[in-house]
């Protein structure tokens, strides 16, 4: 079993967002919830970058030569609004607001989890054979720790300030917005801050992506040239969901790392980044008071 990586450093400004915060149900209840949805943002690239080198058809090789448009654009979304949540939950410089998000974005999590819950129940009740089955009693078992849970998170929201909880499309717009206030230095493009910003280019995306994963016709009225224009969409899709990604691993970098003494915890990140990284990390500084306590 191999030894599970350590993503942040210590006395970092994400470990202080952890230390003596809901540890009672995790250790890194903000590190943690936000690195999630990076690695759910990562893995859809790699998945849009296997189905891109998939459709090569050359000499070498026989390729598919499908386009793969609408499973390319959803996973676009998914990166994009993955990423996003990542760059929502760390965005604010209050720790008191990143812990509260953390709570708060959890507990949305488990509210979706009841419905799997009805569901799993009423299958044991239509089969009552089954209530004697070893999988039964670890439904129940699993449900008992979920109320404990759901304990926990209630008593960390009544311990942090009040939020909203975004929905998919608003947290993409969000943190678009956020990129717009604070853009990212390792991307040389005017694409943010502008009267029409990221933010409104980050909503446009959603909203034409959002169609095709859900099986709607209207983004064929934006295809007059037919495949020209398809492949104009798969690349906004693409460069969008991107620069959703590295700003997303970026802004967790930046709190990631104790900018006071040299880390040993390896950086998987392009060093493309590191002026981002950097910039970002003036808005989130290291507790003195942490420093001075590690010190003795």
């Amino acid at each position: 079993m191999g030894v599970k990586p350590r993503l942040i450093d210590p006395a970092s400004s994400l470990a202080t967002d952890d230390d003596g915060f809901m540890t009672d149900y995790a250790g890194d209840m903000v590190s943690g919830t936000a690195a999630f949805p990076i690695f759910n943002a990562i893995d859809s690239l790699t998945a849009i970058a296997e189905l891109i080198d998939g459709r090569d058809d050359s000499a070498e090789r026989k390729g598919s030569g499908d386009h793969h448009a609408s499973s390319i654009l959803t996973l676009t979304r998914m990166a994009a609004e993955s990423a996003a949540t990542t760059i929502w939950l760390l965005s604010s410089s209050d720790r008191a607001m990143r812990r509260s998000l953390s709570v708060r974005f959890t507990a949305s999590e488990l509210n979706a989890q009841r419905a799997f819950h009805s569901h799993t129940r009423k299958w044991f009740e239509k089969n009552p054979g089954e209530k004697r089955s070893v999988a039964y009693r670890e439904f129940l078992e699993h449900v008992r720790l979920f109320d404990e849970r759901v304990n926990m998170l209630e008593l960390g929201m009544q311990q942090t300030p009040g939020a909203k909880v975004k929905g998919s499309g608003d947290v993409v717009a969000a943190a678009a917005k956020w990129l717009d206030q604070h853009p990212p230095q390792h991307d040389p493009s005017d694409l943010y801050g502008n009267a029409i910003g990221f933010e409104d280019v980050a909503g446009r995306f959603y909203n034409l992506n959002s169609a095709i994963v859900h099986g709607l016709k209207w983004p064929l009225d934006y295809m007059p040239n037919g495949e020209i224009d398809m492949a104009r969409m798969i690349v906004e899709g693409v460069n969008i969901a991107v620069t959703m990604g590295e700003c997303a691993v970026a802004l967790f970098e930046a709190q990631a790392q104790n900018w006071t003494a040299e880390t040993d915890r390896p950086l998987l990140y392009p060093h493309r980044l590191q002026p981002s990284i950097e910039a970002w990390a003036d808005l989130f500084p290291i507790d003195e008071d942490v420093l001075r306590a590690r010190a003795f």
